[in-house]
């Protein structure tokens, strides 16, 4: 009866000690799926980012981007997401601090969700192309010099140089452009970087070794920083505008990467749609100097209806979903007689002269046929205005 009493008690405990062991062990996998959900990642990421957002815009009396970079580390209970950015700060001209590596961090692992610090890329204004006695900046679009690896280099690049870089004076902003009116050889901070940073294949992003100890800085804890691996590094990536109100989580590039940080799976990568990529500082100038543009086409279409919408013609045939922006358009224009007597002609006679021209067959596709008894002038003030409502 004793032995029997006692195996019953074995038993007993036998199967205590695996309930609590199982329900140990749901517990645990259900902090790892709270924790390392897609749905729980993006709430947490978009949290962040609203809180502090990167933006990859031209800050014309800030900073002004030349490269970017985004690296995701992950383990099986943590997450950080890192977007380098290197900046050329105008407000620091003159000083060392006015190139830098920005840092921005996002993680669940973080104190409030995101974490900032930065690095200067040369560590005093000797390392710079200043003229030590008057300190005027030295580059042109023919010579410049770079300090690096201890010692200065000459570079003589040739004009298909610099447009392969994507220097163009016509995507400097309205601070930098003024100035390289004043001097149109010169080649502006901001542009040096950006060539150098083409020229160099990205020299200025941080080594691995000094990426983890940023991640370490943020995270505070050295075990949990210690077990975040790297799973996903690129310089594209689909950026969210926060200026437009978007999130990460409205983007794709950001979903996947959820995804990424849920299963480990960086494979997962290769299905995102690579034609979002926006990451590029180009973009976002070109997106600046378009909406400015449309500012401009706006205050015009009532004087100038044609010009408007040849430009909102031009943005949607031509630009379509390339991620190039047509930043400017010139129209050649009639004589000034020749101009009011096509538009007092009846639109329907135009659009029966020359209805197969593409850009009369985009009027009427978008805006509809003219009233009847409708002058060509008439019609093109009446789809000017609709084109401004949208």
């Amino acid at each position: 009866m004793q032995n029997g009493v006692k195996w019953t008690t074995g038993a007993a405990i036998v199967v205590i000690c695996w309930a609590v062991l199982l329900l140990w062990l749901l517990m645990n996998n259900q902090e790892v799926h709270s924790a390392m959900s897609v749905e729980q990642t993006l709430r947490e990421l978009d949290e962040a980012f609203a809180a502090c957002p990167v933006s990859l815009y031209t800050e014309p009396h800030h900073a002004k981007p030349a490269d970017a970079r985004l690296t995701v580390f992950r383990s099986p209970k943590h997450w950080v997401i890192l977007i380098e950015k290197i900046d050329y700060f105008i407000r620091m001209h003159g000083d060392v601090d006015c190139f830098s590596r920005a840092y921005t961090l996002y993680g669940n692992c973080l104190e409030n969700g995101w974490a900032e610090s930065f690095d200067v890329l040369w560590e005093n204004e000797t390392e710079l192309p200043f003229d030590p006695e008057t300190g005027r900046w030295l580059p042109t679009r023919r010579h410049l010099r770079y300090f690096m690896n201890g010692r200065w280099w000459d570079v003589y690049p040739t004009p298909h140089d610099l447009q392969q870089a994507g220097i163009d004076p016509e995507l400097l902003d309205e601070v930098d452009r003024e100035t390289w009116q004043e001097d149109p050889n010169a080649l502006l901070p901001v542009e040096w970087l950006r060539y150098l940073c083409h020229h160099l294949d990205h020299p200025f992003f941080a080594s691995e070794a000094r990426l983890r100890e940023v991640v370490r800085e943020a995270v505070g804890d050295a075990e949990i920083a210690s077990s975040l691996q790297i799973v996903l590094q690129t310089r594209e990536w689909e950026h969210p505008d926060y200026v437009a109100g978007e999130l990460p989580s409205d983007t794709e590039s950001f979903r996947v990467i959820a995804e990424i940080i849920a299963t480990g799976d960086a494979s997962l990568w290769a299905r995102v749609d690579r034609t979002r990529f926006n990451s590029h500082w180009r973009y976002w100038v070109e997106k600046e100097h378009a909406e400015e543009q449309a500012l401009e086409w706006s205050a015009t279409a009532a004087s100038d209806p044609l010009v408007f919408l040849m430009a909102q013609y031009l943005q949607s045939e031509v630009a379509g979903a390339d991620p190039v922006v047509i930043t400017s358009v010139q129209v050649q224009v009639l004589s000034e007689d020749a101009w009011e007597h096509l538009k007092a002609l009846p639109a329907s006679v135009v659009l029966a002269e020359s209805g197969s021209e593409p850009f009369l067959q985009w009027l009427v596709a978008r805006y509809g046929q003219p009233e009847a008894g409708m002058s060509f002038g008439e019609w093109l003030s009446r789809c000017a205005n609709a084109g401004e409502q949208r």
